[in-house]
This record gives structure tokens, C-alpha cells and sequence, in this order.
């Protein structure tokens, strides 16, 4: 038997990966190859037990990989969207919106969660701070439009 071509292999592989994300066991795999194999022109999945096992090893390890993000990166991009639409709310006037985006923030950045003493905030000192700041902020763009 020929020695599968590397384009071959990524092919079995990315099949392997669909099956694994679909939920498919390595059982079902096998079971799947074999039933394949099976069909007219099948011939491409005539393979051993182990081979199939690498294919889906590499499927696993691929998988694994796209789970090895950048935290730093992906929270600042995270707050950079959030900072977008903000700065869209802001000027739509959405008051709403302003808060709940605030308190999107806050979440990410771990602000409002239990010190380190192990002390839960007071929730409403911290929601009045937020609508305080808020109110700031609304009389800040109203004075800088001319509107007072």
C-alpha cells in the first residue's frame, strides 16, 4: 500500500475533526471508516484501526490548539468592542445601553466582584456610583453640544 499524500491526510483528518464536533465516539468513528471503505470508491478510507486512531489523534490535537488562545488579546479586543459601542450609544443617547455596556465592562475587568478580604460589595452603592458617573458623563456631552 502506497504511502497517503499529505493533502490526503489532512483531508482524513478534517473529517476526523467534523466527526468529533458533530459528538461522533471513536467507536462510531471506526464504524463510520468502515462503512465508508465499503462504498464504491471507498478505497481512500482502507485503513487499520491505528491508522484511523492517528487521524483522530490529530483531529484531537488541532482541536486542542484552536483552545490555546491569547487571554491578553482576546480581553483587549473584548474591551476595545465594548469601548466601540459605547462610544455609539453615547452618541445615540442610549442611557440604557451606556449602563448595561458599563457593568459588560466592569464584568470583564473584574470590577464589582469580591475583594480580596473575601467581601461581597454593597450592589447598590455600586449601581448608584455607576448611574452617578453616568449622569456625569450625559451632562458633560450636553454641555459640550450647547444643549444647557
Amino acid at each position: 500500500m502506497t504511502r497517503a499524500t499529505r493533502a490526503t491526510q489532512q483531508r482524513r483528518t478534517d473529517d476526523c475533526r467534523e466527526l468529533l464536533e458533530r459528538g461522533y465516539s471513536r467507536h462510531k468513528i471506526h464504524v463510520w471508516v468502515q462503512q465508508k471503505a465499503a462504498q464504491l470508491g471507498g478505497e481512500y478510507w482502507v485503513l487499520q484501526e491505528r491508522q484511523v486512531d492517528a487521524y483522530i489523534g490529530r483531529a484531537h490535537t488541532e482541536i486542542a490548539a484552536e483552545g490555546d488562545v491569547d487571554r491578553h488579546f482576546e480581553k483587549g479586543r473584548a474591551l476595545s468592542r465594548l469601548n466601540s459601542q459605547y462610544g455609539k450609544a453615547r452618541l445615540d443617547g442610549n442611557d440604557s445601553l451606556l449602563l448595561k455596556i458599563q457593568c459588560e465592562i466592569d464584568r470583564l475587568l473584574g470590577l464589582g466582584q469580591a475583594d480580596e478580604a473575601g467581601e461581597q460589595p454593597d450592589r447598590e452603592a455600586r449601581r448608584a456610583a455607576l448611574l452617578l458617573e453616568l449622569a456625569k458623563l450625559i451632562d458633560e456631552g450636553k454641555a459640550d453640544d450647547g444643549q444647557r
